[in-house]
């Protein structure tokens, strides 16, 4: 037994949704020393904004689709046996790799975890021989994904963020269109419950056609439509950067971070 003031948190596991192109990458990519766990290939937009504002930062990215995997470090980390694995067992041997390896200042960023939740669908589809899952087969995509981001949270060093999407879903009774992270099953529910973050990142287009603008905002209170919520208090943002949420997480962890990868110019 000890006193709430002598509680220790260790790190953050941030979801972080939000529609394609919001720049949710982008966002991920500036938190301390991140290591990508890219799984679509997403990259694009961070390498356009490094060159766009000549910038020289620079991190460490392993790439993973269903082919045969020929990267080194890959290789050096999880061993050649699981270079030819399908690309779920590539992911979960990776995550638990790095959750020991990593230290406690760096952060892990899975992109994306719709891309992921398609390959451990391929993976049962295959290790049952069963083109259409059943429901037991469905009980499994919840209890894997569950235990993912559950290694995440009790047995990795650092920081993790997971980047996903947003679904959108009719309330029957009031009519309203609902957001919520996109995953098949009840596991849209099991996933957000588990992480200490859950951050929406959207863009909205502001002043007229000729003129205009885009203004990303970082949505951490809960509305009518969304579900999401900051543990650590952090307020709405716009145009977030991890400059900006950095005071807010060394609050809620009671020590200093890191300064970011990189900030944007403007």
């Amino acid at each position: 037994m000890g006193k709430l003031s002598e509680v220790q948190l260790q790190k953050f596991v941030v979801l972080l949704m939000g529609p394609p192109l919001s720049g949710k990458t982008v966002f991920a990519s500036q938190f301390p020393q991140p290591f990508f766990i890219d799984l679509e290939d997403g990259l694009h937009s961070v390498k356009a904004m490094r060159k766009s504002q000549g910038l020289d930062f620079d991190f460490d990215v392993i790439s993973i689709t269903e082919q045969p995997t020929d990267d080194p470090d890959f290789v050096s980390l999880c061993g050649k046996s699981f270079a030819t694995a399908n690309a779920w067992v590539k992911v979960k041997k990776l995550c638990e790799v790095l959750c020991r390896k990593m230290p406690q200042d760096s952060t892990i960023v899975l992109d994306n975890m719709s891309r992921a939740y398609e390959m451990l669908i391929a993976h049962i589809q295959k290790t049952t021989n069963r083109a259409r899952l059943q429901i037991q087969d469905w009980s499994t995509f919840v209890d894997e994904m569950a235990d993912l981001v559950n290694m995440f949270k009790y047995h990795a060093k650092c920081n993790v963020i997971l980047i996903g999407h947003e679904q959108y879903d009719k309330d029957e009774g009031s009519g309203e269109i609902l957001r919520s992270f996109l995953m098949p099953t009840k596991a849209k529910h099991r996933i957000p419950s588990i992480a200490t973050e859950l951050w929406r990142l959207y863009a909205v287009p502001r002043g007229p056609k000729n003129k205009r603008t885009v203004v990303r905002i970082l949505q951490t209170s809960p509305d009518f439509l969304t579900a999401v919520g900051s543990r650590s208090l952090i307020p709405d943002i716009e145009d977030p950067t991890y400059a900006k949420v950095k005071p807010y997480l060394e609050a809620a962890l009671g020590r200093e971070l890191p300064p970011p990868t990189w900030t944007p110019k403007n």
